[in-house]
């Protein structure tokens, strides 16, 4: 190998040194490039991302307490009503049928009940208890009023509709 060819390889491997050294350069910028665009993507869409969680956060918080108080509304609403049928549990146990208080009552003053009363006693408690009275029983009940004895007044005609404008004023 002369002189000559060896520098002509070298000059050779000198330009091949430079080129490859121009391309490394434009690959690592171009690396360091992509690389940047992507840490700045991931930036992005990481703030994006903390944004969207934030407001989620907020929301999720909000909601929360949205539904707290509802639950809390309700759990109140569920207690009155509770207290509400409990009275009004109350009052039907209280103010149930009483066959021996009504003949107290009807017996009250100056108002006597007469005939075969215990029959008459026997019939209330049977309609206090929901029990039908046997077939083969049959009973009249008579009210007499001695304080206008000339008044005939037709047998008891059933309970009035609800809406029915008749009150117990006009029977004496």
């Amino acid at each position: 190998m002369d002189e000559n060819s060896i520098a002509r390889r070298l000059l050779r491997l000198q330009g091949e040194h430079d080129r490859l050294k121009e391309d490394f350069v434009f690959l690592y910028g171009y690396h360091e490039q992509e690389t940047q665009s992507i840490r700045d993507e991931a930036s992005h869409a990481q703030g994006l991302l903390e944004a969207d969680f934030a407001r989620l956060a907020r929301e999720n918080l909000e909601e929360t307490a949205t539904l707290r108080q509802r639950n809390d509304d309700l759990e109140s609403q569920l207690r009155y009503a509770q207290s509400q049928i409990s009275t009004l549990e109350q009052r039907v146990r209280d103010k149930r049928f009483d066959a021996d208080g009504l003949l107290a009552f009807l017996n009250a003053g100056s108002n006597e009940v007469r005939g075969n009363w215990p029959r008459f006693r026997k019939r209330l408690g049977q309609f206090q208890r929901g029990v039908a009275a046997p077939p083969s029983w049959k009973t009249w009940i008579t009210v007499e009023a001695a304080d206008k004895s000339f008044r005939m007044i037709p047998p008891y005609p059933d309970p009035a509709p609800p809406d029915s404008d008749e009150g117990d004023d006009n029977a004496e």
